[in-house]
């Protein structure tokens, strides 16, 4: 009986990031100095574990769609973003306009 390896893949959260880089989470979203930190940090890391270590990126990001919709997204200091409602009541949802271009709408640019 032959043996195969198993494919995998494998990454690093971008909460491991921030704390190998001593980062604040949130700065991994707008701060290209504390992203390349934490970048460089996990090296010694991925090395260790025989991973490819990430390259220097935004953090994940789940909120653009709904920012172009008029929905606002603060970054709490340390933590993940957080988008704030923009309906209270699902009959709400009849009022949602869609924006023009959506490239120029939320955060999006």
């Amino acid at each position: 009986m032959s043996r195969r390896k198993q494919p995998f893949e494998f990454g690093f959260g971008d909460t491991a990031l921030a704390e190998a880089g001593g980062v604040p989470l949130d700065a991994l979203h707008r701060d290209v100095d504390a992203i390349c930190r934490a970048a460089d940090a996990i090296l010694p890391v991925a090395e260790r574990l025989g991973v490819a270590a990430p390259k220097p990126h935004l953090a994940g990001f789940a909120y653009q769609h709904v920012s172009t919709l008029g929905c606002r997204i603060i970054f709490p200091p340390d933590s993940e973003p957080k988008p704030i409602p923009i309906r209270r009541a699902p009959e709400d949802i009849d009022r949602l306009a869609e924006p023009e271009y959506y490239l120029t709408s939320g955060l999006v640019p």
